[in-house]
């Protein structure tokens, strides 16, 4: 570190390259990043790139690589940036072949047949999503892709005995996916592009099966899925049969709303969601029995490999394992980072690196490089990376410890010492990623892992295993008590840990630049292996200091709600109405960290506030900068009538500039800072630009 002291450039790069050359062997690790780095800036461009600047990029930025590949510098920069250039060509290429034709506007109550793809049994509801969707007396340019629809009451009960490959008919309505309620907010539409989701609504009519049958693999698959799903919550009962039927298949949906909610707010949000932990449980466990069962013959342990046996049979397992639960992201990362493990036991070689980590990473953005954008993989690898690098540094020491540790109570301590461990920087790890997402964190992760993972390891997963092994013979009645009391057990856990004091603490929204900050410095710091891994803390640092020094908006607008909100500065949040926009105005508060909010009209009663007066034919918005009029026809104030146009605007009382309600409905959601020079707005149409997922697509 003596350059530090001296201005000289030379040195300072000399120094530079020296670290460089002592990290060789995890340049790999950065190719990765690279490829996200693409994928990250194809999706926040404002308009659709021509489908032949991916393949230029790659291209050009290839040639000059090999040009330039025997200088050091230039080697580097140009291999980072053909990374980037084809994370770019994969999220573009994704893009075109996918071709999701998006609803544009609602469609009135329609008479529509569809084979069923997916169903999903919720505590007051039921989810359909259709495929092969036929609409009558609609024409659309292409057809449809597939929709989602939502059956309640009778509907809902009427559907109790489809199942996945069924052809049905049914009327309901159509809605197109929507758009984020806020710039930043979560974009339902863009997901619903890649997941090939074309619209969404609600049946007015219950469902008249056509025809019964699955004609592909993974509509039989999704039927056996379905099958399992049934039988679990049949047989163990509503609630615990959900938590298991999400520990099995991975589906969620029966989990009741509180009992999911108490789940992440102690921290143990993790085991609802099939990943690294559940793989790894039910991999071990078969690697384990097949093991211990063939080591009971002589004859054959003395003779055969049958370590390599069980590996093979646990990595099938694995497999099968990932079909069965629905093969989402975070269970990909896992199969693929357990298969490597079981791999290098058949190839006698240490499979838990980081290497192996940067493979997976590079597989699944490759084939699926809107995955990047989805909190699973985000909050999955973090965790993943963290834990790995951790695991690089401690592996020493815990090798020695548990050389020593012959008494079961030390080897006991290890055991609990490692899920403290991997409890700490898992959450570490993903608190920044939660934050940014839900704007929440919990302080009581600890303590509920300590317990409820041990309970799910040794107790609730092999009997979960039993029980699908004896299903078929009609037995699985001899383990329902011990699972719905041990199911009831972990949910009582979660419970009571959600009711701690403090089990949530409540973030206001994190800037992308903070996220982008963190991301930087905890990468640093776990991929580099040196000392100069350190100053990855500089970026950490930052991230909290951006988080902390951005002021949020002072007003919030959506006016395909007809909804207004202002930053109430002292906590909580006014909101011209109650009666619409229930989900931006929660989500709004979600961005500001509070659960208060009320109407204008309650403020307004408040004889010491100094935030809002009435005006003629609207209020004064008093914010810190300026006065801001904000004039609302009459007729719709409050919502006691609904009319097609929203006679609104914002007037700065200081400059002049004015914010008239055609131009507020044409732009989506804003948000908007007063200054004293004006108004500093951001909109949801200038940051999802034009992009083929979203409303106001223009190709």
């Amino acid at each position: 570190m003596k350059w530090i002291s001296s201005p000289d450039p030379k040195r300072a790069m000399q120094y530079f390259q020296e670290r460089l050359i002592d990290e060789q062997p995890r340049w790999i690790l950065w190719l990765p990043v690279a490829v996200g780095t693409g994928i990250v800036g194809y999706f926040h461009l404002s308009s659709e790139p021509p489908i032949w600047l991916g393949f230029g990029l790659c291209c050009g930025t290839g040639f000059v690589w090999f040009l330039c590949r025997r200088h050091l510098g230039g080697y580097l920069v140009l291999s980072f940036f053909l990374g980037v250039s084809i994370g770019f060509t994969a999220a573009q290429l994704r893009t075109y072949a996918l071709s999701t034709v998006m609803l544009r506007s609602a469609l009135s109550a329609r008479d529509i047949e569809g084979t069923i793809l997916q169903i999903e049994e919720m505590p007051s509801r039921l989810r359909l999503t259709l495929g092969d969707v036929q609409v009558m007396d609609a024409r659309f340019s292409e057809p449809l892709s597939s929709v989602r629809l939502t059956l309640r009451g009778k509907f809902a009960n009427a559907a109790t005995k489809l199942k996945p490959g069924d052809r049905i008919h049914l009327d309901a309505v159509l809605l197109p996916p929507s758009e984020p309620v806020a710039p930043g907010a979560y974009d339902f539409r863009r997901k619903a592009y890649f997941a090939g989701i074309s619209a969404v609504g609600f049946a007015t009519s219950s469902p008249r099966l056509l025809k019964e049958g699955a004609k592909s693999f993974r509509l039989r698959l999704d039927r056996f899925r379905h099958s399992v799903t049934t039988l679990l919550r049949n047989g163990i009962g509503e609630t615990e049969g959900a938590i298991a039927a999400s520990l099995v298949t991975g589906d969620r949906a029966g989990i009741p709303e509180n009992v999911r909610q108490a789940f992440a707010d102690s921290g143990l949000a993790h085991i609802l969601a099939i990943s690294g932990l559940h793989l790894s449980i039910a991999a071990g466990l078969a690697f384990l029995l097949i093991r211990r069962g063939l080591s009971l013959f002589p004859f054959v342990v003395l003779r055969y490999p049958v370590k390599k046996w069980a590996a093979g049979a646990a990595l099938v397992f694995a497999f099968c394992y990932l079909l069965v639960s629905g093969m989402s992201i975070p269970a990909q990362r896992a199969c693929i980072m357990t298969s490597m493990v079981l791999l290098g036991i058949l190839v006698d070689r240490t499979a838990i690196t980081l290497r192996n980590v940067a493979l997976t990473a590079i597989f699944i953005l490759m084939i699926m490089p809107e995955s990047l954008m989805s909190p699973s993989f985000q909050m999955s690898f973090a965790a993943v990376i963290a834990l790995v690098s951790g695991y690089e540094a401690l592996r020493q020491p815990l090798a020695e410890w548990q050389a020593k540790s012959e008494s079961t109570f030390k080897r006991l301590c290890l055991y609990l010492f490692g899920i403290l461990v991997s409890t700490i920087l898992a959450t570490a790890a993903t608190t920044p990623y939660v934050i940014y997402t839900f704007n929440r964190f919990t302080l009581h992760a600890i303590p509920a892992n300590l317990v409820s993972i041990p309970l799910l390891s040794f107790v609730i997963m092999p009997l979960l295993v039993v029980f699908l092994i004896l299903s078929p013979f009609g037995l699985e009645g001899l383990v329902n008590y011990l699972l719905k009391v041990t199911v009831g057990w972990m949910i009582h856990i979660a419970l009571e840990v959600s009711r701690w004091p403090g089990s949530v603490v409540f973030v206001r929204a994190m800037s992308p630049l903070g996220l982008a900050l963190f991301t930087l410095g905890a990468l640093w710091l776990t991929l580099w292996k040196t000392r100069w891994r350190w100053s990855g803390v500089a970026g950490i640092v930052a991230s909290v200091c951006v988080m902390t020094l951005t002021s949020p908006p002072d007003l919030y607008v959506l006016a395909e709600k007809k909804l207004v909100a202002l930053n109430g500065r002292e906590g909580g949040i006014w909101v011209n109405s109650l009666r619409s926009g229930r989900f931006a105005r929660e989500s709004w508060m979600k961005m500001m960290a509070t659960k208060k909010c009320d109407k204008f009209n309650n403020l307004l009663k408040k004889k010491a506030q100094k935030l809002l007066s009435v005006a003629d034919k609207g209020y004064v918005f008093h914010a810190v900068a300026a006065d801001v009029f904000l004039q609302e026809d009459s007729e719709s104030f409050d919502h006691h009538s609904i009319h097609d146009d929203w006679l609104c605007r914002l007037v700065h009382q200081t400059t002049g500039q004015t914010l008239e309600a055609d131009r507020l409905m044409e732009k989506g959601g804003h948000l908007v800072w007063i200054t004293p020079q004006g108004f500093d707005i951001q909109t949801v149409a200038d940051e999802v630009g034009n992009r083929p997922w979203c409303l106001r697509w223009i190709p």
